[in-house]
């Protein structure tokens, strides 16, 4: 298969967020390296929780995708996965108060 011909993944590129936010691309440049949101790829996502992990490109994808479905995710736990890999400091702490003071 041509590398043509693969997925791509990743968020919008700077560039592009500059025009439609109308923030300097160079700011967002900045912001990107301190909030993973902001950054480019699938790692920076992973890094917020958004998938469990990022699969290389050389793995073999059907056993990869064979073992997830015999595991599926039974809760959302992304606010979790997020603060444990750095990318998400606040989310988890803030969900938990959130359902804590709605319990009352």
């Amino acid at each position: 298969m041509s590398h043509s011909m693969l997925a791509r993944r990743g968020l919008m590129p700077l560039a592009a967020m500059a025009v439609v936010t109308k923030l300097p691309e160079d700011r967002l440049r900045k912001l990107s390296k301190e909030l993973p949101a902001l950054e480019f790829g699938a790692e920076p996502f992973a890094s917020l929780g958004g998938v469990r992990a990022v699969w290389p490109a050389n793995a073999d994808l059907g056993e990869l995708l064979e073992k997830a479905l015999r595991h599926p995710v039974q809760e959302d736990d992304r606010a979790q996965l997020g603060k444990q890999r750095g990318g998400r400091k606040l989310a988890l702490d803030v969900l938990s108060r959130v359902l804590s003071e709605s319990r009352t």
